[in-house]
């Protein structure tokens, strides 16, 4: 039996994720938050300055975190805050 391999991390979602919590970041007092966003991009970072390492697990479960939150925020009154810019 072939050996399971992880699915690669699909950047256009995390970048999505970001771009939708920096939304949220400025309306919402949320330290997590910001802690989340904070780890998921010192990932990123870390993926492109070390393309040789295998970042995919961390950043598929920083990223899950994250959108945890942010789901989180628009269930809780944040997806309002998303459209009064």
């Amino acid at each position: 039996m072939p050996p399971f391999s992880t699915p690669p991390v699909r950047m256009s979602q995390v970048t999505e994720l970001l771009e939708v919590a920096h939304t949220i970041l400025p309306k919402a007092s949320d330290h997590d938050l910001v802690q989340k966003v904070t780890i998921l991009k010192e990932y990123l970072d870390f993926s492109q300055m070390n393309p040789e390492h295998d970042y995919g697990p961390i950043l598929r479960r920083a990223a899950a975190e994250l959108d945890h939150s942010v789901q989180f925020h628009l269930k809780n009154g944040a997806g309002s805050l998303l459209s009064s810019e």
